[in-house]
């Protein structure tokens, strides 16, 4: 099978390795039915940026592969895939080798976590740290299947496939934490962010705006995953540009966060048109008739009927 650029990656997950040297692009999932068991295929591109070269794998063989929440490297020939699948509702984990020779990989070891998940799958987050990898889900709109209180999933599964270490689950840290957030501050955690790690034993969560779909950008939680102690840390505009405000003083209306392994937050903003654009004039404009129109059809439907 032969690939090149007529052939690019779609719905690539992206995973580095090595200081940023090896980057890896997996996309292009492919499943086949036979008999009970579904074999899914992915393409696979990696790239040494050292010597600036690129090699495309064939991945196959891998068994009922579900939702990809996270894609990592552990070396320069295994990485792992994290996915959900919402049939049998487990995480599980897929450690795949590499073969330099015929440019293949196939998995050589499975491992599957039994998660309390009642949220859909595109809500959970699988967040990668040093150690250990976090899958997030915030708390169902809906009401729980159980019956219970719908409440944030927070459970940590170990890094490597093979570890003898346990998974853990502290969505109980996280909903503690919520609550007293919420009762001494007035706001919750946000729903619309994944925590991201800013140590080997802490997380950090975003507290919620109350507008739209994005988080606080001055604020953040710092939970504690070992003892569940947590604290609040407030964060200060960029002082030469004024970041997360923009150009003209706006809040961004949607973000999304991405983690360094150095424990630090990169924030991804999206901005509204200024409020004295022509543009947002023209759909402040375009509201007010669609407000009229309707109470014109009210008001018909009311004296006319």
């Amino acid at each position: 099978m032969q690939f090149n650029e007529q052939h690019p990656i779609n719905g690539s997950k992206l995973a580095t390795y090595g200081n940023g040297r090896y980057v890896f692009l997996l996309g292009n999932k492919r499943t086949d039915l036979d008999g009970q068991i579904h074999y899914t295929q992915f393409d696979l591109e990696c790239i040494d940026l050292f010597l600036s070269v690129k090699t495309r794998y064939l991945i196959k063989g891998l068994q009922d592969i579900g939702y990809v929440l996270g894609f990592y490297a552990l070396s320069p020939t295994i990485l792992v895939l994290v996915d959900y699948s919402d049939l049998i509702i487990n995480i599980k984990q897929t450690a795949v080798l590499l073969d330099k020779d015929f440019y293949t990989g196939s998995y050589f070891i499975e491992r599957t976590y039994c998660v309390p998940l009642t949220a859909a799958f595109f809500f959970i987050h699988c967040v990668i740290g040093e150690q250990q990898c976090a899958i997030f889900a915030p708390p169902n709109t809906g009401r729980p299947l159980n019956g219970g209180e719908s409440t944030f999933c927070c459970h940590l599964i170990p890094k490597q496939p093979w570890s003898a270490g346990s998974d853990r689950n502290i969505s109980m840290f996280v909903q503690r934490a919520n609550a007293q957030v919420l009762s001494r501050h007035g706001v919750p955690l946000t729903r619309w962010e994944s925590p991201q790690f800013i140590s080997v034993d802490e997380i950090g969560i975003f507290l919620d705006r109350e507008q739209g779909i994005c988080p606080d950008p001055f604020t953040i939680v710092i939970i504690n995953i070992n003892s569940g102690d947590w604290r609040l840390v407030g964060c200060t505009a960029d002082l030469s540009t004024g970041f997360p405000r923009d150009d003209y003083d706006q809040m961004p209306i949607d973000s999304t966060a991405q983690h360094s392994a150095t424990g630090q937050i990169a924030l991804l903003t999206t901005y509204g048109r200024p409020s004295d654009s022509y543009h947002a004039q023209f759909a402040r404009f375009l509201h007010m008739c669609n407000r009229q129109i309707w109470r014109a059809f009210y008001f018909t439907a009311e004296h006319f009927p």
